[in-house]
């Protein structure tokens, strides 16, 4: 075997993404079809020097060839071609060229490829040919790694050391992730131990970040080293956007201010990273706002990309996967006093809330911050737009539970039995519904049992939860504030809703038999506030979101 080490590459699925048709992520099909057509005609004429055209911003993709380079650089490692675009000349010039431009061939002479062995033969196969011919022989410790996204071709016939393929998930392309395994492959180093994890949780009023270090065998978390949130209320932007012009859009204002903060949490993340010397890996999920806004897919990955975040790091999340996040956050700041088994996690945003319990059984609430705020101003206030809803009267407040009792619906059976045996455990930043509630419940207390409403302290109930409301109203935006509460313009409306939901669950249970089976029993249901920083600690947690 030759003392250079070796990366076999493939191009479709590995330095651009493909969709489910297997081919290229957004290409046109017409443009497709009129580049074979000009392949046909150019190949006659100029067939020692035409190049094929490529598709720009759909193929050989900056952010996929920047992993290339970084793994060429941190090895010396040289390229062989595996891909079906070296088996025509016009097709390879095309790969080298961008390689080339990419940086990737600095100090590489002239590029070797495997051998096509025939229609039914297997790129495993071809590349152990080609370690045969130039004195690799079948040793396993060849010092080559295999960027593919096609694990059967790769593997049928095991003629190759299939420790060594790194499988590239076609629809991502190579990643971060990616190019560290192929580098500890070439450097015949083991693996890190540890790893930073960035969990991103992109809700409708604040954007959140959690930096964990991470045991790499088992997932668990060793250690929290970081976390904080930016508000930023993209709901209340999309409530005013569709208002203004009838389409549900996020406004190009609090997209570039997504952008921004993405950007601020990464750097944080990147110089965490670079000071603990370990390998850094990025998630995050983006909920109900951007389920919501037309442009949301497009405002996430454009933000994303602007941070400098890989292409499908970040996604948009269903309110079911949701609430599962928000079930793991629960667990882990639930009280001791509560069985696991008997969590029931309550995570209300800017856009809606979401119940579930151990079971995965969920009840899913269309109403969250800024979705009560519209409620509150234009229907129980008759305002013409959506503004603060700040001095108010208990008669609005009492309209306001009105409307939003008919919104969200009966609450599902399961809820009410839980709801006799625990507490729920309701989870949030500094900002969200239950904070507000348990600060507004202590407004008459001291400091310190002020200071309880980030760990718990009495449990908010809804006959606790609407006397504190009758101390709000009446109030300005100026005086709330000086009181101690943050976005007071939509303060009344988050206290709101945590007392509908409370009360709503317990007359459906006095309505289904008082202490029965159906209706649970066991007094007024309750709740526990535990702050946590969104549902980061649920994403730090998850291994599907984490796995390769």
């Amino acid at each position: 075997m030759c003392a250079l080490r070796v990366i076999f590459l493939d191009v479709d699925g590995v330095l651009h993404p493909l969709g489910a048709n297997h081919l290229p992520l957004g290409a046109n099909i017409d443009d497709l079809s009129a580049r074979i057509d000009e392949q046909q005609l150019e190949a006659n004429e100029t067939s020692a020097t035409y190049v094929t055209r490529t598709l720009r911003g759909v193929e050989f993709l900056d952010e996929h060839l920047a992993q290339l380079r970084r793994i060429v650089t941190a090895t010396g490692a040289e390229i062989v071609l595996t891909t079906t675009w070296r088996q025509q000349g016009c097709d390879r010039r095309a790969v080298l060229r961008h390689l080339a431009a990419a940086g990737c061939l600095e100090s590489q002479g002239e590029v070797s490829a495997t051998v096509v062995l025939g229609t039914s033969s297997s790129r495993g196969a071809e590349i152990a040919q080609w370690l045969s011919s130039h004195g690799g022989g079948e040793s396993r410790d060849a010092s080559y790694v295999i960027l593919d996204d096609d694990a059967e071709s790769i593997v049928r016939g095991r003629h190759i050391n299939c420790e060594r393929f790194v499988h590239v998930d076609r629809a991502r392309a190579l990643t971060a992730t990616d190019a560290d395994r192929a580098i500890a492959l070439l450097l015949a180093t083991a693996p890190p131990t540890m790893e930073l994890r960035a969990a991103f949780d992109i809700g409708s009023g604040a954007t959140k970040l959690g930096l964990a270090r991470v045991l790499c065998a088992d997932g668990s978390i060793d250690a929290v080293l970081h976390s904080s949130q930016a508000e930023l209320l993209l709901r209340h932007d999309l409530q005013a956007v569709e208002a203004a012009t009838g389409v549900a859009n996020i406004s190009d204002v609090a997209a570039a201010q997504l952008a921004a903060t993405l950007g601020t949490f990464a750097a944080i993340a990147r110089a965490a990273a670079e000071r603990d010397g370990l390998p850094l890996r990025v998630r995050g999920v983006a909920t109900a706002v951007f389920r919501a806004a037309r442009n949301g897919t497009e405002t996430l990955r454009a933000a994303a990309k602007a941070a400098g975040i890989e292409a499908g790091a970040l996604r948009i999340i269903t309110q079911r996967a949701e609430g599962a996040l928000g079930y793991s956050t629960a667990v882990a700041v639930a009280p001791s006093s509560i069985d696991r088994a008997d969590v029931v996690a309550w995570d209300s945003g800017g856009g809606s809330f979401q119940i579930t319990d151990s079971f995965g059984h969920m009840w899913e609430g269309r109403l969250g911050s800024s979705t009560m705020l519209a409620l509150m101003c234009i229907r129980a206030q008759g305002k013409e737009e959506v503004e603060s809803a700040n001095p108010a009267t208990m008669v609005e407040c009492v309209e306001c539970g009105k409307l939003a009792r008919v919104a969200m619906g009966a609450p599902p059976p399961w809820l009410l039995r839980a709801a006799a045996r625990a507490p729920l455990v309701a989870i949030g930043g500094e900002t969200c519904a239950f904070r507000m509630a348990r600060l507004a419940c202590d407004a008459g207390a001291d400091s310190e049992q002020r200071a309880s409403a980030t760990r718990g302290g009495e449990p908010l109930s809804a006959s606790r939860v609407w006397r504190a409301i009758e101390s709000l109203v009446g109030r300005s935006d100026a005086e709330l504030e000086q009181a101690g509460f943050t976005q007071a313009f939509m303060l009344l409306p988050k206290v709101i809703l945590v007392a509908v939901v409370l009360e709503t669950i317990d007359e459906t249970r006095r309505g289904e038999g008082g202490g029965n089976e159906g209706g649970g029993g066991g007094g007024a249901t309750r709740a526990i506030y535990s702050q946590t920083n969104g549902s980061t600690n649920g994403i730090l947690a998850d291994a599907a979101l984490w796995a390769e």
